[in-house]
């Protein structure tokens, strides 16, 4: 993560660490950390810290776009929280309703479309999806889908239903979890595949370590990785 690409954002958007802790939820101490390189911010913090200026996260590191609406989001939350009426967790969903019609403007342009109220975000991205005008992993981002979640039909789109599958199975990034878990936490390279066994809402398996230990792990309904004693 390269931090003054991040830091020179909110300078540029003239929003202080305090405002940017604040309206995110993010503890001031953890803003802190992570701008002076001490630990990094996750995934989830990352998220809402964009979310609640309407920014993608990836605006975070570069800006690019129209960066009027978010300008405007941050004039009416400093005046909120001035008249005490910003409430936790409202900065988020001003910031998301921002992002919502910055995603639909940008697919009406990108479909040359003329803007009528009635286009809803999903009808957009699944119309631009169904040209070819962007691909399945970008779907799941504008319409906070996992890779492992079908991709919804429209009435109006008329689409194939073989494009509708996941881009993923769960097996799959259940596999990729473990190897990543192993990786990290035996320095292991390299792994031979695993069996995965259904367990609950996630599954169980078991991985022989190259010195012969068996280590037996759970991987749960949100893919995280724990290792059973």
């Amino acid at each position: 993560m390269t931090l003054p690409f991040f830091k020179d954002t909110l300078d540029h958007l003239g929003l202080s660490l305090e405002d940017a802790s604040y309206y995110s939820g993010i503890p001031f101490s953890d803003m802190l950390a992570h701008f002076e390189g001490d630990t990094e911010l996750v995934v989830d913090q990352i998220s809402d810290l964009a979310a609640c200026v309407g920014l993608e996260v990836r605006q975070l590191f570069v800006l690019s776009g129209d960066l009027e609406p978010t300008k405007t989001l941050i004039k009416t939350l400093r005046a909120l929280k001035t008249q005490g009426e910003l409430d936790e967790g409202k900065a988020v969903r001003l910031g998301t309703a921002v992002r919502y019609r910055s995603r639909v403007k940008s697919l009406q342009e990108l479909l040359e479309v003329v803007p009528c109220p009635t286009h809803t975000l999903e009808y957009l991205t699944m119309e631009a999806y169904a040209q070819g005008k962007i691909g399945q992993v970008e779907v799941c981002r504008l319409l906070t889908l996992k890779l492992t979640d079908r991709l919804p039909s429209h009435p109006e789109v008329i689409i194939h239903s073989n494009l509708l599958k996941p881009l993923l199975t769960r097996e799959q990034v259940a596999h990729k979890r473990v190897y990543l878990y192993m990786t990290t936490h035996f320095e292991w390279p390299h792994m031979s595949d695993c069996v995965l066994i259904p367990h609950e809402e996630g599954f169980r398996t078991e991985v022989t370590t190259p010195e012969g230990d068996v280590v037996h792990l759970f991987v749960d309904e949100d893919f995280k990785v724990t290792k059973e004693t």
